[in-house]
């Protein structure tokens, strides 16, 4: 039996997803992988590049694809081409759906945040049910270069320029992550393998996709024409700055925190206000963690402002952060709390002898002197 050489184009992706996954240790010899495969060229390329390779790597494939309630009878017809892909690969095949719209309203978040909750949400748990100890994802270089991108724009710092990482949790894998799309979209023609394409990839209104068909070939064409390459260097370095502050700041945060009362993190407010800025707002970040769960609204100018509350000086002065968490200078200590709806807070403040102590929570206020014991009055004798 004669086999038909393999296409230059084909052996050049496939050496390329090896390299991928041989560098960010993706996957280990009798893995099971759940791989996301939504029908797009990226995902299909995703699951017919690890079918190719899975004797050579030693691994077991199922592919995952959840139907987001959103496109009618196009999202139908995504699911059936998928499932019939998997049929002619005989690889398993498991579907999901989901109703994207209510998720969205009841979590109040946009249609493309909840659609990716859903996505994740779906994934992680067919991976759990199924025994596979890998998801498999289809982001590519051009994902990559997007990311980093939208996140300068924001003015995000090390860790939103950290981009797309190969690697999640241990758990989600990009095998693709250094593949341009144009060579994604080769590979499949070059195996005669259709894909499907989401009409909303082509919709202006929304800003990735001006950012993948106007700003990123604008920037190709009258500024570096290896700009995926660049955002993708770029967003490697911020990962390894961003690793590196992370590793400082989670070892300063653990050795300032003291007391072990739930929802509460107290912090010494002058040494914090002494680090350095990009490790006092990661560890003021980690401490707010500590307190709601997440970091959801928080920005760095609310470290900033934490920072300046710390050099103030000024006992009982506060602020208040997304979340219902307040923090409050107290006795030379950043308290961060949880605050209770309805609940009174925890408060405590400096009164000066002599002098005059308001307390607002409590609506009253304390004064103090000093005066002679002489001039105090004998207490009267009750046992008569």
């Amino acid at each position: 039996m004669i086999r038909e050489p393999v296409p230059r184009t084909v052996r050049v992706f496939e050496e390329g997803v090896l390299r991928t996954l041989r560098k960010h240790g993706m996957l280990d010899p009798g893995d099971a992988v759940l791989v996301a495969v939504s029908g797009g060229a990226d995902s299909t390329a995703l699951l017919l590049c690890l079918h190719r390779l899975a004797r050579r790597l030693g691994i077991t494939l199922v592919a995952a694809h959840l139907h987001h309630g959103l496109r009618g009878d196009e999202a139908d017809m995504d699911e059936a081409f998928v499932r019939e892909l998997c049929l002619r690969l005989g690889v398993r095949f498991v579907a999901g759906r989901a109703d994207v719209r209510r998720l969205a309203s009841e979590r109040k978040r946009n249609l493309e945040d909840a659609a990716r909750l859903a996505r994740y949400e779906f994934l992680r748990e067919t991976a759990a049910s199924l025994g596979c100890r890998k998801i498999a994802v289809g982001h590519t270089l051009n994902d990559q270069a997007e990311s980093v991108l939208l996140r300068f724009l924001r003015g995000s710092g090390e860790e939103g320029l950290s981009g797309i990482h190969p690697v999640l949790d241990n758990l989600i894998i990009r095998p693709l992550l250094e593949r341009p799309r144009g060579q994604v979209q080769r590979y499949l023609t070059s195996l005669s393998q259709t894909w499907r394409e989401d009409s909303t990839n082509s919709q202006l209104r929304l800003r990735r996709n001006r950012l993948r068909h106007e700003l990123i070939p604008y920037l190709a064409k009258h500024f570096n024409p290896r700009v995926l390459e660049t955002m993708a260097r770029t967003a490697a370095h911020a990962r390894e700055v961003a690793g590196y502050l992370g590793s400082v700041s989670r070892r300063t945060y653990q050795a300032l925190r003291h007391g072990t009362e739930p929802d509460i993190v107290q912090l010494p407010a002058r040494p914090l206000a002494g680090l350095h800025p990009a490790i006092g707002r990661r560890v003021l970040r980690l401490a707010i963690r500590d307190v709601r769960g997440s970091l959801k609204g928080i920005t760095a100018r609310h470290a900033d402002e934490l920072i300046r509350l710390c050099g103030s000086g000024t006992s009982g002065r506060s602020v208040d952060l997304p979340g219902m968490v307040t923090a409050r200078l107290q006795f030379g200590e950043l308290v961060l709390q949880r605050k209770t709806p309805g609940a009174p807070g925890l408060y405590r403040y400096e009164l000066p002898v002599p002098g005059r102590c308001p307390v607002p929570e409590a609506g009253v206020s304390f004064s103090a002197s000093l005066v002679s014991c002489a001039n105090v009055p004998d207490a009267p004798d009750r046992s008569r």
